[in-house]
């Protein structure tokens, strides 16, 4: 294949594909994840463009475009991370059981990292809350 090379990598790049003409890379399943990256330390995925968005989502007419797996907490308080970075994006899904006293909690929260404070190397992030509206039943 031109403008391919292909292989695995202890430092630095395992494979680079280029296109001046099309998209530079193409994947695709049936019935399964169409393209999956992991990484260790790094992001598992970077998405970026000198002149137009960064990734773009699409799904069928019956599916959410894109899915955040939520972080699951077992308390009543909300603890977010003190390491991320402004323009993180967290979701939480608070569930709590119920007991003799209290009523039991199964909810999601989303949350932003902001500037807040001091944003040097060494601060705790700083994070508010997208608030959601009304909870609607799907229907298709």
């Amino acid at each position: 294949m031109a403008g391919a090379s292909f292989g695995h990598s202890i430092r630095g790049t395992g494979g680079e594909f280029h296109s001046d003409d099309g998209a530079g890379v193409i994947a695709g399943s049936e019935d399964k994840t169409g393209v999956l990256a992991v990484s260790k330390d790094g992001f598992g995925v970077h998405g970026m463009s000198k002149n137009n968005r960064g990734g773009v989502f699409e799904s069928g007419p019956n599916t959410g475009q894109i899915r955040l797996v939520p972080m699951i907490q077992h308390t009543n308080d909300i603890a977010l991370p003190k390491n991320a970075a402004i323009g993180d994006l967290l979701l939480i899904r608070q569930i709590v059981p119920s007991t003799n006293t209290l009523i039991g909690l199964d909810r999601c929260s989303l949350w932003l990292c902001v500037p807040g404070g001091s944003d040097f190397i060494g601060t705790n992030a700083h994070w508010q809350e997208i608030q959601l509206g009304a909870v609607i039943e799907g229907t298709i």
